[in-house]
């Protein structure tokens, strides 16, 4: 068959804005055995805005914006919330190795040349463990229910602020408390290619998604 990409199978009901994966990585085993046995440390919006800068992993505009000034403000309902951070695999880059009889995407594989898993190691860490996307995303809202807190997981919005309408856009999200705020970063940070568990919760820390164990938890991965 030709070389295709899972993205260009919309008629059977692909979905380019969504991930079909979500890859969670980590410098220790320890933490990846953690989030098999179905428990994520998480850690707070303000932990990453105070990170030494390492690759990717800090951003001092985490939960704050810049002022007229040149300062930053932050808002406690933002930096005393907890977060997961993800890589999204989307339909793009996955591509199409096989069909059914109908026509519709059989088998897939990552395509090496549009998503760089060695330069994703190297920044963010050499243990990972992956997860379909739409099994997470129901664990996740079954635990915010049964705790009966504000959650969610979305893909993180990359923006240019430079650009007047979407400082503006960040400001009103930002004056009205809205969690969608907490969703969106700088272009520069596009690279990260960002999905985020967000707990808006300043008294959650660690998870116990135990409901997820029976779900399709993929083997970690290592470097060998």
């Amino acid at each position: 068959m030709k070389e295709s990409w899972l993205s260009e199978y919309t008629k059977f009901g692909v979905n380019n804005e969504l991930p079909i994966m979500c890859l969670k990585f980590s410098d220790t085993r320890e933490y990846i055995e953690n989030i098999k046995n179905g428990i994520m440390y998480m850690n707070s919006l303000d932990y990453f805005a105070k990170l030494k800068p390492r690759s990717g992993m800090s951003d001092n505009l985490e939960g704050g914006r810049i002022k007229a000034n040149g300062d930053i403000e932050y808002k406690d309902v933002f930096i005393c919330s907890h977060m997961l951070c993800f890589v999204g695999l989307f339909p793009k880059h996955f591509l199409v190795m096989e069909l059914n009889s109908e026509g519709c995407p059989h088998k897939i594989k990552i395509d090496s040349d549009r998503f760089d898993l060695n330069k994703m190691k190297k920044e963010f860490g050499e243990y990972f463990i992956p997860f379909l996307y739409n099994e997470l995303s129901a664990g996740f809202k079954k635990y915010c229910h049964q705790n009966n807190t504000v959650g969610d997981l979305e893909k993180v919005l990359y923006l240019d602020i430079s650009r007047p309408e979407n400082k503006k856009i960040m400001d009103e999200l930002f004056d009205r408390d809205d969690i969608a705020f907490c969703y969106m970063k700088r272009k520069e940070f596009s690279n990260q290619q960002e999905i985020r568990m967000l707990l808006l919760d300043g008294k959650k820390k660690i998870l116990k998604l135990l409901q997820l164990i029976w779900q399709r938890m993929f083997q970690y991965l290592e470097r060998e």
